[in-house]
């Protein structure tokens, strides 16, 4: 009895002490090593290095690229309708949208890395989630990738990182129709946010840099096609435009790229 007593003492003490060694080096590991407001790798350690990507909403299917638009038929219409709601519903319901600044003032901004400007949704204009993010024509909400402490450096009489869009060929730009790009730089001019852009849309440098900031929203630019062939499927191109963003699109380097299909 003795002998079965000592052995369980040993291995309860053995294994007591080998877990407490192990709580402990994590503990220290993800306490003093592991920073919370920032990544480990940052700069050219990263794995974007220093060349932020564009990613693209709605994004129905993981597995695919292809955008189908049935706007008659109600479930993949509203299943596209449910998931841009769902991903601006931080930006408008969020607990720290209090914490946020806002920074057009007077056709100014001020800025604050360490209290980030908000991003107002009312930019999206047709685009928006009034009116379930269009239904006589197709609507794609473009964001870029988060780098942590990247800064643009525009082009000439650039507002911030600017966004083209157009189709793969020249046959895919015709049957596209007429692109119209919403975004936050009507709060800074007297433009009538329904009246859109045609040229190019811009994410403004005031939500630059990017360093972890507690309620931090990401701009935004709404891309508006209109008239766009039906039945026809139409390979679409989008591309980031900055003096320090290289794009590449066989390696999908500041740039991404999607089909739309409207049936």
């Amino acid at each position: 009895m003795n002998h079965y007593l000592v052995r369980f003492l040993y291995y309860f003490v053995f294994y007591s002490v080998t877990a407490g060694l192990t709580i402990g080096y994590l503990y220290w590991y993800l306490y003093f090593q592991v920073p919370l407001n920032y990544p480990a790798l940052t700069g050219m350690q990263n794995a974007m290095k220093m060349n932020p990507g564009l990613s693209y909403l709605p994004h129905p299917d993981m597995y695919s690229s292809v955008i189908v638009f049935r706007p008659r038929e109600t479930l993949n219409y509203f299943r596209m309708v449910d998931e841009q709601a769902a991903f601006l519903h931080r930006y408008r319901y969020s607990s720290n949208v209090g914490m946020l600044r806002d920074c057009a003032l007077e056709n100014e901004f001020q800025q604050d890395q360490n209290r980030p400007c908000r991003y107002y949704l009312d930019a999206a204009g047709p685009c928006g989630a009034r009116t379930r993010f269009g239904s006589d024509f197709v609507c794609v909400i473009l964001k870029m990738n988060r780098i942590f402490g990247w800064l643009p450096d525009p082009v000439d009489n650039g507002t911030g990182v600017l966004v083209k869009c157009s189709g793969a060929t020249e046959d895919d730009t015709f049957n596209l129709g007429s692109i119209t790009y919403y975004d936050i730089d009507y709060r800074f001019t007297s433009a009538q946010i329904q009246v859109g852009k045609v040229e190019n849309g811009s994410f403004n440098k005031i939500y630059f840099p990017y360093r972890s900031q507690s309620g931090y929203q990401q701009p935004l630019v709404f891309v508006k096609f209109e008239n766009v062939a039906k039945h026809t499927f139409i390979r679409v191109k989008c591309w980031l435009i900055a003096k320090n963003i290289n794009v590449d699109f066989a390696r999908n380097e500041g740039c991404t790229q999607f089909e739309i299909l409207v049936e």
